[in-house]
Order: structure tokens, then sequence, then C-alpha cells
């Protein structure tokens, strides 16, 4: 019975705890890639999800979702998000004291109810901040009637109806949606700072589908012809439940699987 050296032992452990270390770290790898893969899915999902109930709400009603109820004196009273909620499949609404703000008294119990498809999986807040805003461009599809909107059916299929900007803190009850200017100035902020959670690509909705793009490829100038849909972008339409993975992850992984079969092989 042949006994292994002092030596080889050596290098048997060392081999075995490289091995472990290897397996931990693509262990951590493919959870953090399962784990964005999932958020991913779900802010897709979420914006596919009140992409359809907007346009059962124009089916219903004949025009398309107004983006803010008014006061007779010109205050905006109610959201876009507050009327949306019954195609939802939230029973909230019949619950709702439209003839007092979103902020009076008797409003502000609904709050705290989690509304689950306003909220992005990247939101750090609580439950009752929301991630989705209007934008607020010229001639904008909201309020008008569906003839309306069929007659510009072209030039308007690139219209930005909702984008998402996780991390600002709004209520979703609150009637409050974001200027091309602000929503450039956010951007740059982040772009600027690197401090924050959030990544560099953007996820909208367009009566084309959801789409997502690098904002990182574009200077200030550009992306706002890309937001207001005067000049085409290198978008991603992506699908409810379904992200595309760049073709160089899946390089990088096929490279950790055989490293890893390596190891196993002739590791023992």
């Amino acid at each position: 019975m042949q006994h292994c050296t002092r030596v080889q032992c050596l290098v048997f452990l060392i081999v075995m705890n490289l091995l472990v270390v290897l397996i931990i770290i693509g262990l951590h790898f493919t959870y953090s890639r399962l784990r964005a893969r999932a958020a991913s899915a779900q802010r897709v999902r979420n914006l596919t999800f009140v992409y359809n109930a907007i346009w059962y709400y124009a089916r219903d009603h004949g025009r398309f979702l107004p983006r803010v109820l008014l006061t007779e004196g010109g205050e905006p009273q109610h959201s876009w998000r507050t009327l949306l909620t019954p195609y939802l499949g939230d029973n909230i609404h019949f619950q709702i004291d439209f003839s007092e703000r979103w902020d009076s008294l008797c409003n502000r119990f609904f709050w705290a109810i989690p509304q689950e498809y306003y909220r992005s999986p990247l939101e750090t807040s609580g439950p009752e901040v929301t991630s989705y805003f209007a934008l607020l461009t010229p001639n904008s599809s909201w309020g008008r009637t569906t003839e309306e909107i069929d007659k510009g059916l072209g030039p308007r299929l690139q219209e930005i109806i909702l984008i998402e900007i996780p991390g600002l803190g709004t209520c979703w009850m609150e009637p409050r949606d974001l200027t091309i200017e602000e929503v450039l100035d956010i951007l740059d902020a982040r772009c600027t700072t690197r401090q924050h959670p959030y990544p560099q690509e953007v996820t909208y909705l367009t009566r084309d589908g959801v789409k997502r793009i690098d904002t990182t490829k574009f200077d200030r100038a550009a992306l706002r012809d890309v937001l207001l849909g005067l000049k085409p972008a290198p978008f991603e339409l992506v699908n409810a439940g379904r992200g595309v993975v760049p073709r160089g992850r899946r390089r990088r992984a096929r490279w950790w699987i055989l490293g890893l079969k390596f190891l196993f092989v002739f590791g023992g």
C-alpha cells in the first residue's frame, strides 16, 4: 500500500481548497445572475401588466387614461395610478374618496397598501413608493380619445408612455410625473456620482412594447431626442418573464463551467 508523501498531501490539500473556493465563487456568481435575471423579468412584467391595464381602460372609456385629475381650482387631485387600480385587480379604487385630495386625512390610509405593479424590484424605499412615472412630452397620448391616437398611429408607436425611475421616494397615489429635463437631470446625476444601487440602463414603456436602453451610450442632447422619439435608439426589446443575456456574459459563463469541470477531473 502506497502512502503519499508530505509534498503530495500538501499539493492535494491546496488543490482541494482552491476547488472549494472556486465552487463558492461560482455559486455566488450563479446566484447573483439568477437574482438579476429575476429582477429584470419582474421589471418587465410590471410594465407589461400596466400596459395591458392602460389599454383596457382605453377600450372601456374610449379615450386614453388622463394623467391627472384636477380640482375645480386646477390643482392636481389624483394620479393616473389611482384611476388604473381597478384594471390591476385591486378593489382599493372603490374605497378612495375622489372628492378629496390624494393626501387628505381620509385617503392617507391607502398610502401604505402595497401596489406591487407600481414598484420596481430595484426600489429601496418603503412599500408605498412608486418607481413608474408618465413622461411629460408635447402632444402626448394622455387623455386623448382613441380616434385621435389612431390618427397618429405611425409616428406615435415610439412615444414613451411610462418610464422606470426608482429611488425618488414618490408615493404611488401622488399625482407626480416627470418632464424630460427632470429625467435627464436624474440620469446625469447618477452617471456622475455612481453612488447608488441603480443600473445605468433604463426600462420604459411605449405603444410598441417594453424597451430598455443603455443611457451611458448617449450624451444629454442625444438622449433627449431619444426620449422625445425624434431619434431612433439601439434599444433592447424585452418580453415579460424573459430577459436577453448578452453574448459576452454567456461566453464567460461557459468558461466558468469548463474551469470547474477541469478541476473536478484533474483535482482528484
